[in-house]
């Protein structure tokens, strides 16, 4: 995961941890530059971030949302 905000680290752990996915795993998934979190992060208007797990076989894919799921 790309060093640098220490906001997107904390939530990109929490949401790893939730789901039992390593930071490299969420790396892949590309899930530090999703727009849905830089929006949670930088836009003061958006006030909610949805994490949603789906899982295919042994593959877990998360996707970041602004809405409820």
């Amino acid at each position: 995961m790309p060093v640098g905000d220490s906001r997107k680290e904390f939530l990109l752990s929490t949401v790893g941890s939730q789901f039992s996915l390593s930071p490299a795993e969420l790396e892949v998934q590309g899930l530090h530059d999703s727009q849905a979190l830089n929006s949670f992060l930088d836009d003061g208007n958006v006030t909610s971030l949805c994490a949603n797990a789906q899982t295919k076989g042994d593959d877990v894919a998360v996707t970041f949302s602004n809405k409820v799921c």
